[in-house]
């Protein structure tokens, strides 16, 4: 019995080690592109305050300053079950790899699976996902960020936020019809 619980453990991954999270970002605009922490991201989004190193690099992006930060806040709601089903879905594949093409993980990795985890570690605490926690949550030290093509994502991840929010409604439906046939 032991046995088998030890071994149960080791197949749903405890026991193996820290699980590594980005700690550095970076940011690519075509060719130019630099590292920073994922820290000056956070700091950013939470108290607005830019470090020298991420100014410069998005006065390099041509990108509005204001722009890059609300999509880096936006959230998708998307209870975890749900977008567990949704990112094995035909969509969820497309969404892969549209984000793939903005979030980039190191070459022998395989960029697709460690997004989906990320995302489904993002949303693991509370049903909601922002571009800035799939930064925290993804699974390797450092992860690229093509800012040239974030705009792209932005519209993507709105598709995402309402297509949620229309499956979430659906879901609600269906369980206040299951509720009324089970008291009646």
């Amino acid at each position: 019995m032991t046995g088998s619980i030890a071994s149960l453990a080791i197949a749903w991954g405890a026991g193996t080690g820290p699980v590594i999270a980005a700690e550095t970002i970076t940011l690519r605009y075509g060719p130019l592109g630099g590292a920073l922490p994922v820290t000056d991201l956070v700091t950013w989004a939470d108290r607005g305050e830019l470090s020298d190193d991420l100014e410069t690099y998005l006065i390099l992006s041509q990108q509005r300053p204001d722009r890059v930060r609300q999509i880096l806040t936006q959230r998708v709601t998307m209870p975890p079950a749900l977008l567990d089903r949704a990112l094995a879905s035909s969509q969820g594949v497309i969404l892969l790899e549209q984000l793939s093409q903005v979030l980039q993980g190191p070459k022998h990795t395989d960029n697709n699976q460690n997004l989906r985890r990320a995302l489904m570690a993002a949303a693991e605490n509370d049903g909601q996902i922002s571009l800035l926690e799939l930064l925290q949550k993804y699974p390797t030290q450092n992860v690229d960020l093509r800012v040239d093509r974030l705009v792209n994502l932005a519209e993507t991840w709105q598709q995402w936020r309402d297509r949620g929010g229309q499956w979430l409604e659906q879901l609600n439906q269906w369980g206040d019809r299951l509720r009324s046939r089970l008291l009646f």
